[in-house]
C-alpha cells in the first residue's frame, strides 16, 4: 500500500472514530432539561386530579345540610373505600410519570459523564431503573384506560470496549448505544403522555366545574370567608385597600366567586395547554436523538421552545392569580 493511500486511510479510520462529544453533550443537556422542565407542578396537577372524589363529596354534604328541608342531624357523603376512581387511578399517573421523569434526568446525567469525561459509569443502570419505571407508568396506565399494557422495555447492556476497539471507538459506540436505547425510552414516554393527556381532556371540564361549584356552596354557607380573596384582587390590581368588609354581603360574595371562577378557568386552561408543550418537548428532543445517530449537527431550537412554554404553564399553576409575574412598585 502506497504512503499517500495509507494517510488517506488513517485519516478516514480517525474521522469515523471521532467522537461527537460537543453534540453529546448539547443532546444531555437537552435531555435533563425536558426532563426537568416536566416534573414542574406535576405534584399539584396529580392533586388537583386525585382530590376530585373528596371535593365531591364535600359538595353533596354541603349541599344536602344547606337545603331548606336539611334533615337533622345532617349526615355525610363518601365515597365507597375499595373502588378507586378514574380520578384517583389518572392522579397515580401523573405521580408515576413524575417518578420516570426523575429517572430520565438520572440517565441523561449519566449520558453526560459518558460524553463529557468518557467515565466508567454504570449507564446501564440507569437505563435499567428508568425502565422500570416507565414500565410501571405503563401499567398504570394500562389500569386507568381499560386496555393492554405495551410490551415491556427490556434491559440495556452496553459493553465497555469490544475487542480491537479503540478508546475512541468504544466511546462513540456507546454514546450512540445509549442514545438509541434513550430515544426508544422517550418515545414510550411520548405515547403515555398523549394517552394520559387525552384522559385528561375528558375530564378537565368536570374538574373545572368541581371546583366552582365547590367554592360557591362553601361561600353561600357561610364556610369560606370571601374577603381575603376581595382583599388579594384589589392589592395585586393595585386598587387600593378595601373598606371594612361584610363576609356575607352579596356584592363581596359575588366578587369573591368571580375571582374564583377566573383562577379556577386559568388553572384548567393552563393544565390542558401544558399537556401539549410536554409532548412538543418530547417529540423534540426524540428529533434530536435521531439527529444525533445520524451524525447530523444538533439544533437546540425546538426543544428551548417547548421548554420555555412548559416553564410558562407551571407559573401559571403555581400562581393562578398571577402574583408569580407581578413586581413591587
Amino acid at each position: 500500500m502506497s504512503r499517500v493511500l495509507m494517510c488517506v486511510l488513517l485519516l478516514f479510520l480517525s474521522g469515523c472514530a471521532s467522537v461527537p462529544r460537543e453534540e453529546a453533550l448539547k443532546l444531555g443537556a437537552a435531555g435533563q432539561k425536558a426532563a426537568e422542565a416536566g416534573q414542574a407542578a406535576l405534584a399539584d396537577l396529580a392533586g388537583e386530579v386525585g382530590g376530585f372524589p373528596e371535593r365531591s363529596a364535600v359538595l353533596l354534604t354541603v349541599a344536602t345540610c344547606t337545603a331548606p328541608a336539611a334533615p337533622s342531624p345532617c349526615g355525610i357523603s363518601q365515597a365507597p373505600g375499595d373502588v378507586l376512581t378514574a380520578d384517583e387511578k389518572l392522579a397515580g399517573v401523573i405521580s408515576l410519570r413524575a417518578r420516570a421523569l426523575s429517572q430520565l434526568h438520572s440517565a441523561y446525567g449519566a449520558f453526560l459523564e459518558e460524553a463529557e469525561y468518557d467515565a466508567a459509569v454504570d449507564i446501564d443502570q440507569s437505563l435499567g431503573e428508568l425502565a422500570d419505571s416507565v414500565n410501571n407508568l405503563a401499567g398504570a396506565m394500562a389500569l386507568l384506560s381499560g386496555g393492554t399494557s405495551l410490551l415491556a422495555l427490556p434491559a440495556t447492556k452496553i459493553a465497555r470496549k469490544a475487542a480491537g476497539e479503540s478508546a475512541r471507538a468504544a466511546q462513540k459506540r456507546r454514546l450512540l448505544e445509549a442514545s438509541r436505547a434513550l430515544r426508544e425510552i422517550d418515545q414510550r414516554l411520548l405515547e403515555l403522555l398523549r394517552e394520559e393527556a387525552e384522559v385528561y381532556q375528558g375530564i378537565s371540564e368536570i374538574l373545572h366545574s368541581n371546583r366552582l361549584q365547590l367554592a360557591d356552596v362553601l361561600l353561600q354557607a357561610g364556610l369560606l370567608d370571601p374577603r381575603p380573596l376581595v382583599d388579594d384582587f384589589l392589592s395585586r390590581n393595585r386598587l387600593g385597600a378595601a373598606m371594612e368588609l361584610e363576609a356575607s354581603d352579596p356584592v363581596v360574595l359575588a366578587l369573591a366567586r368571580t375571582v374564583h371562577a377566573h383562577q379556577a378557568g386559568r388553572l384548567a386552561a393552563a393544565s390542558r395547554a401544558a399537556y401539549q408543550s410536554h409532548i412538543s418537548a418530547f417529540e423534540a428532543l426524540i428529533a434530536l436523538h435521531e439527529d444525533f445517530e445520524a451524525g447530523k449537527p444538533l439544533s437546540l431550537d425546538d426543544v428551548a421552545r417547548a421548554l420555555g412554554e412548559i416553564r410558562l404553564w407551571a407559573e401559571l399553576l403555581e400562581e393562578p392569580d398571577g402574583q408569580a409575574a407581578e413586581e413591587a412598585p
